[in-house]
């Protein structure tokens, strides 16, 4: 019944991916995880300790330069088909064309080109052959969903990269995360954060007709005390203090 009240998310069946169609409902419940609050200037924060502390991978593939040209090998047509369907290939054309020089000294430094990433495909049990499919096509990336990883979720730490989920994907994240009133499955005590307030935005709080009616007014007359002066240094209270006043 919880799930039942929770906004319904709608999938869409791509017949172009068989082992992604299903024949369960089109709809599931939005998992909590995406209902969590986000504060920006943590994700700054973490973001930059993580890419710190970065290592280059060798390879895409453990086993790469060990297997023949022919293992492994998935349609990379049929993901560009997929991307067409669901309206995200433009999003991918437009990072292939992004690719530019660096501005700054960076360029001498083995760092000379810069380019902007394209869709994160977030995939589940249907992994391994999705992987496959997509790392062909440029500036598209592909990430576990039990390894989801800040990095690529967040690129230069900021919110908002597009990300495409797939249904197994999506239904995990529940087992994963958890929710705000059960712990997380496979991630041991964890509960989902709960916002201290409803309402974040201060300014519109303070200045609401609601808080100005009961909080005190503004004190426009301010009284100071007297400063007191120091007859040693100060002729005219010498004076006045040997005239006894």
């Amino acid at each position: 019944m919880a799930a039942a009240t929770r906004p319904l998310v709608s999938v869409q069946t791509l017949p172009t991916m068989n082992d992604m169609d299903t024949d369960s409902p089109t709809t599931v419940p939005l998992p909590d995880v995406m209902r969590a609050s986000i504060r920006p200037d943590v994700v700054n924060f973490v973001h930059s300790g993580m890419s710190k502390n970065s290592l280059q991978p060798y390879a895409v593939s453990k086993k790469a330069g060990h297997q023949t040209s022919t293992e492994g090998v998935e349609k990379t047509s049929t993901a560009i088909k997929l991307l067409k369907e669901i309206e995200a290939y433009a999003d991918a054309e437009k990072a292939k064309d992004s690719v530019g020089i660096r501005p700054e000294k960076g360029k001498t430094r083995n760092r000379r080109y810069i380019s902007s990433k394209g869709p994160l495909v977030v995939h589940g049990t249907e992994g391994a052959k999705l992987v496959k499919t997509f790392r062909n096509i440029p500036r598209v990336e592909g990430a576990n969903v039990d390894r989801l990883n800040l990095l690529k979720l967040d690129l230069g730490g900021h919110l908002g990269r597009f990300v495409i989920w797939t249904r197994s994907a999506f239904e995990k994240l529940n087992s994963i995360y958890g929710s705000f009133d059960k712990a997380a499955e496979k991630k041991n005590g964890y509960v989902l954060p709960r916002a201290k307030m409803a309402n974040a935005d201060l300014a519109r709080i303070i200045n609401s007709d609601e808080v100005q009616s009961v909080v005190k007014t503004i004190k426009k007359e301010v009284k100071r005390a007297p400063l007191k002066k120091n007859p040693p240094k100060n002729l005219k209270a010498m004076a006045m203090q040997s005239i006894g006043r």
